[in-house]
């Protein structure tokens, strides 16, 4: 009884750790904001996509707090997953309070990745480096030898 219950535990525990360390929830999470956001925009319009694009951001600022819990070497927050999250929802908010919103999308958009990266910089932290740290391909070894 207990054992195999345990047993069956154990796997599910392996299947959900598994599932937020796969490279298809890192890629969600580093890309699936700006996608959604492009692909749905074009089909049910950009004032609906950002709802999406925020959402999906929201998913992946959660994923990389879960890979942090599983493995501290993930990085949490990720300011460009947090930020876009904060972005398309902004985006969102404006064109429900004014439909002309939509027609400032582009800048909107632009200047709002523009302060994501401003701050990222002032911060110190790299645009890229943590998706490019974090590649599974890559060893660890690396990363903390200089080699």
């Amino acid at each position: 009884g207990d054992s195999s219950s345990s047993g069956v535990l154990s796997n599910v525990r392996q299947l959900i750790k598994r599932f937020w360390l796969s490279s298809e929830v890192r890629f969600i999470s580093d890309a699936g904001a700006i996608i959604c956001y492009m692909v749905f925009g074009s089909y049910i319009g950009y004032a609906k996509a950002c709802w999406i694009a925020g959402s999906v951001g929201a998913f992946g600022a959660f994923a990389d707090f879960v890979r942090n819990q599983y493995d501290p070497w993930y990085t949490f927050p990720k300011p460009l997953d947090f930020g876009e999250m904060v972005l398309y929802f902004v985006m969102g908010y404006f064109a429900e309070i004014d439909d002309h919103a939509v027609m400032w999308f582009n800048a909107l958009q632009t200047g709002g990745l523009t302060i994501i990266f401003v701050f990222m910089m002032w911060g110190g932290m790299g645009l890229m480096l943590p998706n490019i740290r974090e590649e599974p391909t890559v060893y660890r070894t690396k990363w903390s030898n200089g080699e």
